[in-house]
């Protein structure tokens, strides 16, 4: 191996293992990653500038701004109007339905974007209609996930493909290209996630209501003493 090809490996572990860590937010990890790399001379400045002015990160910083014009527009909130009153009139088949529009618009605004706005629909929704909001929301992000693997734009790791085989000299992918493979691959994941998602994950009290509730009505000791170890354990004979 050369020398930089190890640099390369020890960068990429201590990105992994930051990012597994958390305390560190993951554009400042992925960015310090970089610049570690142009620093030590692994990459040049050229090579990290075409990766930044690449087509694929270009089109998918567009469906962001694509994505926060919907809810700066008004027009998000008119859907969420909508499905707040389609949920109720439905219970929880509303918010699987609700869950089948966010898919759909995943596939041509991209995932990511989609999940962190359908994200607080959906948990409000399921509060107002007292479910447990875990429930709707990690199937929320398979479903936009599967959906988004239906088209081109659907998520960048398409977009990512198509531009290394259009440098390597490969004509680009059609905008449907992958749809029908995609397509039956996102409806039977759908399907799964409908019939299967309640069972996998049980309910539990993640509410912040249901939380306040239980505390509320705990019996507490009203004597209790700070640092008074008898409330809590009684006292045993050494051995």
């Amino acid at each position: 191996m050369t020398i930089d090809q190890i640099l390369t490996l020890l960068v990429l572990a201590v990105v992994v293992a930051a990012l597994i860590w958390d305390r560190v937010r993951a554009d400042v990890v992925a960015l310090s990653g970089a610049a570690a790399l142009l620093m030590m001379g692994v990459v040049r400045p050229v090579e990290v500038q075409a990766a930044f002015a690449s087509p694929a990160i270009i089109a998918l910083a567009s469906l962001f701004v694509i994505a926060y014009a919907l809810e700066l527009s008004g027009l998000l909130d008119r859907v969420i109007a909508s499905a707040v009153r389609m949920c109720k009139r439905f219970g929880a088949a509303g918010i699987w339905m609700l869950l089948s529009g966010i898919g759909f618009l995943s596939a041509f605004l991209n995932s990511t974007p989609i999940v962190v706005l359908g994200a607080p629909v959906v948990r409000d929704v399921a509060l107002t209609l007292k479910l447990s909001p875990k429930r709707y929301l990690m199937p929320l992000s398979y479903i936009a996930v599967l959906a988004g693997c239906c088209t081109l734009i659907g998520t960048s790791t398409n977009l990512l493909v198509d531009d290394m085989a259009s440098l390597a000299g490969q004509p680009r992918f059609g905008m449907f290209e992958i749809s029908p493979v995609g397509i039956p691959v996102a409806i039977i994941g759908g399907l799964y996630l409908f019939l299967f998602s309640g069972r996998l994950m049980r309910r539990t009290i993640d509410d912040a209501g249901e939380v306040q509730e239980r505390v509320a009505h705990s019996p507490l000791p009203v004597e209790a003493q700070v640092g008074d170890a008898t409330l809590f354990a009684e006292p045993r004979p050494l051995q």
